[in-house]
């Protein structure tokens, strides 16, 4: 039988963290990762949603409208 695997759960406050430091720090995203003993691939998916508000923030992008010369 095969052995079931834990999921690991993390907190929101050790998320951001996690992403506050590859962001502020400058170091590469495995490097972190391998310091907080995570993968680089949930390392990666935390900071696209800790990156996704700011992008809806802009959206829907504001329409330019033409503005008449007036002569």
């Amino acid at each position: 039988m095969e052995e079931r695997r834990t999921r690991w759960s993390f907190t929101k406050e050790f998320k951001a963290q996690a992403v506050k430091r590859l962001l502020d720090v400058g170091k590469g995203l495995s490097e972190v990762a391998t310091e907080l003993g995570i993968g680089t691939g949930q390392l990666s998916q935390w900071r696209t949603e800790h990156l996704a508000p700011a992008r809806l923030r802009h959206w829907p992008p504001a329409r330019r409208t033409r503005r008449r010369r007036s002569d």
